[in-house]
């Protein structure tokens, strides 16, 4: 048996155990159906969040099933959906949004590559070129760039989302 407690301003349970203020005891039926995570508290009851589709956003992007704070931004979404800050406004996330934070990071593995592997042979060609040695720099120009094209092989850019 779970138990947990409500604080008075808030909709979202934590874990108690004793005699401590406002108990209530999980049903097994939510024990078993959801994570404690989507545990929320209406009209004194315990409810599963999933099955709601408007929540009320805090400021650290917690969803809550009851305004408790007049700042807190109503939204229509599922309890799942994945929620990004905008500036000072929370929105959905997108399938754009995925594609960039794929985007950059495969920009972000391409650059610290190029960095290890491509750019030690860009600075030994320019020696050798200052030393007077063409083929020797060619040779290590040909190797960068061959380099280059393997990293961007091994990471190729991701799928644009279509539109």
């Amino acid at each position: 048996m779970i138990t947990v407690q409500v604080q008075s301003d808030s909709d979202i349970p934590n874990l108690a155990s004793g005699s401590m203020p406002n108990l209530l005891t999980v049903p097994d039926s939510l024990t078993n159906a959801l994570s404690l995570d989507r545990l929320r508290v209406v009209d004194g009851a315990l409810v599963d969040a999933a099955d709601y589709s408007r929540f009320y956003i805090d400021a650290v992007g917690v969803k809550h099933i009851e305004q408790h704070d007049e700042t807190w931004q109503e939204i229509e979404c599922g309890y799942s959906d994945v929620l990004i800050k905008d500036g000072s406004a929370w929105r959905l996330k997108t399938e754009k949004d995925v594609y960039q934070e794929q985007y950059k990071a495969v920009d972000d593995k391409r650059q610290s590559e190029y960095t290890q592997r491509v750019r030690p042979y860009l600075e030994e060609a320019e020696i050798k070129k200052h030393m007077g040695d063409q083929s020797e720099y060619t040779r290590l120009m040909d190797l960068a760039v061959q380099e280059r094209e393997t990293i961007q092989t091994e990471n190729p850019w991701p799928e644009p989302p279509t539109e």
